[in-house]
Protein backbone atom coordinates (compact mmCIF):
# COMPACT_ATOMS: atom_id res chain seq x y z
CA UNK A 1 0.00 0.00 0.00
CA UNK A 2 1.23 3.45 -0.79
CA UNK A 3 2.14 5.36 2.32
CA UNK A 4 -0.04 8.44 2.90
CA UNK A 5 1.27 11.39 4.87
CA UNK A 6 0.88 15.16 4.92
CA UNK A 7 3.44 17.42 3.37
CA UNK A 8 2.98 21.14 2.94
CA UNK A 9 -0.62 20.65 4.12
CA UNK A 10 -1.47 18.13 1.39
CA UNK A 11 -1.87 14.37 1.64
CA UNK A 12 0.87 12.59 -0.27
CA UNK A 13 0.83 8.97 -1.43
CA UNK A 14 4.17 7.46 -2.35
CA UNK A 15 5.04 3.93 -3.47
CA UNK A 16 7.10 1.92 -1.01
CA UNK A 17 8.03 -0.83 -3.50
CA UNK A 18 8.18 -1.47 -7.24
CA UNK A 19 4.91 -3.38 -6.86
CA UNK A 20 3.15 -0.12 -6.04
CA UNK A 21 4.56 1.75 -9.04
CA UNK A 22 1.89 2.22 -11.67
CA UNK A 23 2.58 1.59 -15.33
CA UNK A 24 2.15 5.31 -15.94
CA UNK A 25 4.81 6.15 -13.33
CA UNK A 26 7.15 3.54 -14.79
CA UNK A 27 7.05 5.07 -18.27
CA UNK A 28 7.54 8.56 -16.87
CA UNK A 29 10.54 7.26 -14.90
CA UNK A 30 11.96 5.73 -18.10
CA UNK A 31 11.93 9.22 -19.64
CA UNK A 32 13.42 10.79 -16.51
CA UNK A 33 17.08 11.41 -17.17
CA UNK A 34 18.26 11.21 -13.58
CA UNK A 35 19.56 14.75 -13.31
CA UNK A 36 16.57 16.54 -11.81
CA UNK A 37 15.62 14.78 -8.58
CA UNK A 38 12.65 17.07 -8.08
CA UNK A 39 11.18 15.72 -11.32
CA UNK A 40 11.62 12.19 -9.95
CA UNK A 41 9.77 13.19 -6.76
CA UNK A 42 6.99 14.77 -8.83
CA UNK A 43 6.55 11.50 -10.75
CA UNK A 44 6.34 9.24 -7.70
CA UNK A 45 4.30 11.57 -5.48
CA UNK A 46 2.05 13.22 -8.04
CA UNK A 47 2.91 16.58 -6.48
CA UNK A 48 3.59 19.64 -8.61
CA UNK A 49 7.22 20.39 -9.41
CA UNK A 50 6.99 23.94 -8.03
CA UNK A 51 5.51 22.70 -4.75
CA UNK A 52 8.34 20.21 -4.30
CA UNK A 53 10.93 22.81 -5.28
CA UNK A 54 9.77 25.05 -2.42
CA UNK A 55 9.66 22.37 0.30
CA UNK A 56 11.99 22.58 3.24
CA UNK A 57 15.03 20.32 2.88
CA UNK A 58 14.26 18.73 6.25
CA UNK A 59 10.76 17.74 5.05
CA UNK A 60 12.20 16.06 1.97
CA UNK A 61 14.92 14.29 3.96
CA UNK A 62 12.65 13.19 6.82
CA UNK A 63 9.29 12.61 5.12
CA UNK A 64 10.06 11.52 1.56
CA UNK A 65 13.49 9.94 1.42
CA UNK A 66 12.82 7.07 3.86
CA UNK A 67 10.11 5.75 1.50
CA UNK A 68 12.26 5.74 -1.62
CA UNK A 69 14.69 2.90 -0.87
CA UNK A 70 12.78 0.66 -3.29
CA UNK A 71 14.04 2.73 -6.21
CA UNK A 72 17.59 1.41 -5.71
CA UNK A 73 16.34 -2.18 -5.91
CA UNK A 74 17.46 -3.68 -9.20
CA UNK A 75 14.65 -5.33 -11.13
CA UNK A 76 15.53 -7.73 -13.91
CA UNK A 77 12.52 -6.82 -16.03
CA UNK A 78 13.09 -9.40 -18.74
CA UNK A 79 13.26 -12.21 -16.18
CA UNK A 80 9.91 -11.45 -14.55
CA UNK A 81 7.33 -14.18 -15.05
CA UNK A 82 3.79 -13.20 -16.07
CA UNK A 83 1.45 -13.15 -13.07
CA UNK A 84 -1.41 -15.61 -12.73
CA UNK A 85 -3.72 -12.71 -11.82
CA UNK A 86 -3.72 -9.01 -12.62
CA UNK A 87 -5.58 -6.24 -10.81
CA UNK A 88 -7.56 -3.57 -12.63
CA UNK A 89 -9.22 -1.27 -10.12
CA UNK A 90 -10.31 -3.36 -7.15
CA UNK A 91 -10.81 -6.60 -9.09
CA UNK A 92 -8.26 -9.31 -9.86
CA UNK A 93 -8.54 -11.11 -13.21
CA UNK A 94 -7.10 -14.38 -14.46
CA UNK A 95 -4.00 -13.42 -16.44
CA UNK A 96 -3.33 -16.82 -18.01
CA UNK A 97 -4.29 -15.94 -21.57
CA UNK A 98 -3.18 -17.99 -24.56
CA UNK A 99 -2.76 -15.55 -27.45
CA UNK A 100 -3.27 -18.30 -30.05
CA UNK A 101 -6.81 -18.78 -28.72
CA UNK A 102 -7.68 -15.09 -28.92
CA UNK A 103 -9.25 -13.25 -31.90
CA UNK A 104 -6.85 -12.77 -34.82
CA UNK A 105 -7.64 -9.04 -34.74
CA UNK A 106 -5.73 -8.74 -31.45
CA UNK A 107 -2.55 -9.97 -33.12
CA UNK A 108 -3.03 -7.56 -36.04
CA UNK A 109 -3.66 -4.58 -33.73
CA UNK A 110 -0.52 -5.36 -31.76
CA UNK A 111 1.51 -5.68 -34.98
CA UNK A 112 0.15 -2.31 -36.12
CA UNK A 113 1.01 -0.72 -32.77
CA UNK A 114 4.60 -1.97 -32.99
CA UNK A 115 4.93 -0.72 -36.57
CA UNK A 116 3.64 2.75 -35.65
CA UNK A 117 5.55 3.02 -32.37
CA UNK A 118 8.40 5.44 -32.02
CA UNK A 119 9.21 4.33 -28.47
CA UNK A 120 10.53 0.85 -29.19
CA UNK A 121 9.04 -2.51 -28.31
CA UNK A 122 8.86 -1.85 -24.55
CA UNK A 123 6.66 1.18 -25.18
CA UNK A 124 4.03 -1.24 -26.53
CA UNK A 125 3.72 -3.24 -23.31
CA UNK A 126 0.65 -1.30 -22.04
CA UNK A 127 -0.95 -1.52 -25.47
CA UNK A 128 -0.44 -5.29 -25.57
CA UNK A 129 -2.09 -5.71 -22.16
CA UNK A 130 -4.97 -3.40 -23.15
CA UNK A 131 -5.56 -5.38 -26.35
CA UNK A 132 -5.60 -8.76 -24.62
CA UNK A 133 -7.60 -7.74 -21.52
CA UNK A 134 -10.10 -5.07 -22.58
CA UNK A 135 -12.88 -7.49 -23.46
CA UNK A 136 -12.20 -9.77 -20.48
CA UNK A 137 -12.46 -6.93 -17.98
CA UNK A 138 -15.35 -5.01 -19.56
CA UNK A 139 -17.36 -8.00 -20.81
CA UNK A 140 -17.82 -6.20 -24.13
CA UNK A 141 -17.02 -7.51 -27.59
CA UNK A 142 -13.40 -6.89 -28.59
CA UNK A 143 -12.79 -3.90 -30.87
CA UNK A 144 -9.88 -1.55 -31.47
CA UNK A 145 -11.93 1.24 -29.92
CA UNK A 146 -12.46 -0.83 -26.76
CA UNK A 147 -8.71 -1.56 -26.50
CA UNK A 148 -7.91 2.16 -26.87
CA UNK A 149 -10.54 3.05 -24.27
CA UNK A 150 -9.15 0.45 -21.84
CA UNK A 151 -5.49 1.57 -22.05
CA UNK A 152 -5.83 4.18 -19.24
CA UNK A 153 -6.87 1.35 -16.89
CA UNK A 154 -3.67 -0.50 -17.79
CA UNK A 155 -1.64 2.64 -17.03
CA UNK A 156 -3.06 2.61 -13.46
CA UNK A 157 -2.12 -1.05 -12.88
CA UNK A 158 1.10 -2.22 -11.20
CA UNK A 159 4.09 -2.29 -13.53
CA UNK A 160 5.19 -5.52 -11.84
CA UNK A 161 2.10 -7.17 -13.36
CA UNK A 162 1.83 -5.24 -16.62
CA UNK A 163 5.47 -5.45 -17.72
CA UNK A 164 5.90 -9.25 -17.66
CA UNK A 165 2.44 -9.83 -19.10
CA UNK A 166 2.87 -7.34 -21.94
CA UNK A 167 6.37 -8.69 -22.62
CA UNK A 168 4.89 -12.19 -22.86
CA UNK A 169 2.32 -11.04 -25.45
CA UNK A 170 4.98 -9.19 -27.43
CA UNK A 171 7.44 -12.12 -27.35
CA UNK A 172 4.66 -14.46 -28.46
CA UNK A 173 3.84 -12.15 -31.35
CA UNK A 174 7.46 -11.73 -32.39
CA UNK A 175 8.08 -15.46 -32.20
CA UNK A 176 5.09 -16.19 -34.42
CA UNK A 177 6.02 -13.43 -36.87
CA UNK A 178 9.78 -13.81 -37.19
CA UNK A 179 10.68 -17.07 -35.56
CA UNK A 180 12.52 -15.39 -32.67
CA UNK A 181 11.35 -13.77 -29.48
CA UNK A 182 13.52 -10.95 -28.24
CA UNK A 183 12.49 -7.63 -26.77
Amino acid sequence: MKTPFKLDGKEVHIPTSWGQVTTSMFFKLRKWEGEDFIKFLAIVTGMKYDTLFKLRQADVDEKLMPYLEWFDTKVEWDKLKPPKKIRFGETRYDARIKPAEEPFGKKILLQQAITKSKGGIVANIPTAVAIYFCDKVTGEEFTKKLADKFRPQVMKASIMDVYPLGAFFLKTLLASSKGKASI
